[in-house]
């Protein structure tokens, strides 16, 4: 399903923001630079799922009413679809 564009462009620049932020002192940033499309692309096609995830967990969460922190929603709704599922 689609998502916001301004959503998803918000979430690639928090994850090549936090990504460069863990470089080491020894990382070639010329290779990056050469590879700067390839890198946004797949920064792009994360954040994509990054939205789809908060989309569909806000979903279930409203629907089943679970309650938690914002930084366990991701543990909360798995821990929700396996008591779930059916074998």
């Amino acid at each position: 399903f689609d998502v916001p564009l301004s959503m998803v462009e918000r979430q690639s620049d928090m994850l090549i923001k936090d990504f460069l932020s863990k470089l080491g002192p020894n990382f070639d940033v010329q290779k990056l630079e050469k590879e700067q499309d390839a890198f946004k692309k797949e920064a792009r096609e994360s954040a994509i799922k990054h939205v789809r995830f908060f989309y569909l967990s806000s979903a279930i969460m409203e629907a089943e009413k679970l309650e938690c922190k914002p930084e366990e929603r991701a543990m909360k709704v798995v821990e929700f679809i396996l008591q779930n599922a059916k074998s």
